[in-house]
């Protein structure tokens, strides 16, 4: 029998459809389903992709990003909750994870922990209601107690505030906010950057010459990102976790898996680019990011401390800043949540996220797994 959340696993939740009317009118009647197991989340997979690339929402929230999650974090039971036109078209989606913790049931977005990104599409004002109503029905149906807890939801997620009405105890509560870089007329790095940080990069790169210290700047795109190549990120994560006295995320095996698959990019969804600066031929900084439509996203980056002095994080991230604003496809440059605005080289807006939280008990307790930056 395949572990939780590998092959469909009997929920008692919504099973079968249920007609829902959210205008009483037979012009906004809709079907919704809930969905038990990554098989049956794989069967939508094309449709997700579809209502994904039809509201230009991030690669987060693409069918292989949720696939690749759930099969890394398999101790959760994906939950898939559809609300679909009198055509069968799919125009609402939530999906879900569910995890028992003794009596209760813990319910999360797969993605949870590590996507930095989380949505609840829904086409139309109607379809916004239908959708909060399935994903109320299927959460009140779990069996004892549940907890509810979905981070990083964009700040006026329509369906996330009908949703929090729905619950007894539901709360929508601010998160940090997540910094980006929209080019507008930059055109090169110090257009962006500023005085201070071009100081920094000046003088770091002033001490590497005067040590007679070889500089190299390399970027792997794609296929020619190398199971070699991720092995040596890999290192150098954890050797500064280890300087640093902390614990690394990669000795997670849920989390190393999906930081894995990320950078590998194996789904074909979406392309990874790996920039790293080598002094004397040793990794000493690097950057990850996710190549997405006009959006070049980086998730992850670190440094080793042996060349801490001569601030290869910021060198590296001039590197990838450079390599977004001289390609043509990209508009914006965003940092996620790894870092905050005040350690980045430069932005220049924030986009605003919220969390919705509920319980059936109206005890919520705090998420087992909080938004992890992974850097």
């Amino acid at each position: 029998m395949p572990p939780p959340g590998i092959g469909d696993v009997p929920h008692p939740s919504m099973q079968g459809t249920k007609d829902l009317n959210a205008g009483g009118s037979a012009s906004t009647t809709f079907e919704s389903d809930a969905l038990t197991g990554l098989s049956a989340l794989e069967e939508i997979a094309g449709e997700i992709d579809e209502l994904v690339d039809r509201l230009r929402l991030p690669v987060m929230t693409k069918s292989g990003w949720l696939k690749l999650w759930s099969k890394s974090f398999n101790d959760w039971i994906p939950l898939t909750v559809t609300v679909r036109d009198r055509s069968g078209d799919l125009v609402g989606l939530a999906p879900l994870a569910t995890k028992p913790d003794g009596v209760e049931t813990n319910v999360v977005a797969a993605g949870h922990g590590v996507s930095f990104f989380t949505a609840m599409p829904a086409v139309g004002t109607a379809a916004v209601q239908a959708l909060a109503s399935a994903i109320s029905e299927a959460v009140h149906s779990l069996p004892g107690t549940w907890n509810l807890n979905i981070e990083q939801l964009p700040e006026h997620d329509l369906v996330a505030q009908v949703l929090a009405e729905k619950f007894a105890y539901g709360r929508l509560l601010p998160e940090r906010r997540v910094p980006r870089l929209v080019f507008s007329t930059a055109h090169s790095v110090e257009d962006v950057i500023g005085d201070v940080n071009s100081e920094v990069l000046a003088t770091a790169r002033a001490e590497l010459k005067e040590a007679d210290i070889a500089t190299y700047v390399g970027f792997d795109r794609g296929s020619a990102i190398s199971s070699h190549l991720i092995d040596e990120l890999e290192v150098l994560r954890r050797s500064r976790d280890q300087e640093l006295n902390r614990a690394s995320d990669l000795d997670n095996d849920a989390k190393r898996s999906f930081w894995r698959g990320l950078i590998a990019g194996r789904s074909g969804q979406w392309e990874a680019e790996v920039a790293t600066v080598r002094l004397d031929g040793k990794l000493a900084a690097y950057t990850a990011a996710i190549l997405d439509r006009d959006t070049y996203r980086i998730f992850d980056g670190q440094i080793e401390t042996e060349w801490e002095r001569y601030r290869p994080g910021k060198l590296v991230e001039a590197a990838a800043l450079r390599r977004a604003l001289t390609d043509d496809r990209f508009a914006a440059v965003d940092w996620m949540s790894r870092s905050g605005a005040g350690d980045l080289l430069a932005s220049n807006m924030a986009d605003g996220r919220q969390r919705l939280v509920a319980s059936s008990s109206g005890k919520v307790k705090q998420a087992d797994s909080d938004i992890d930056p992974l850097g």
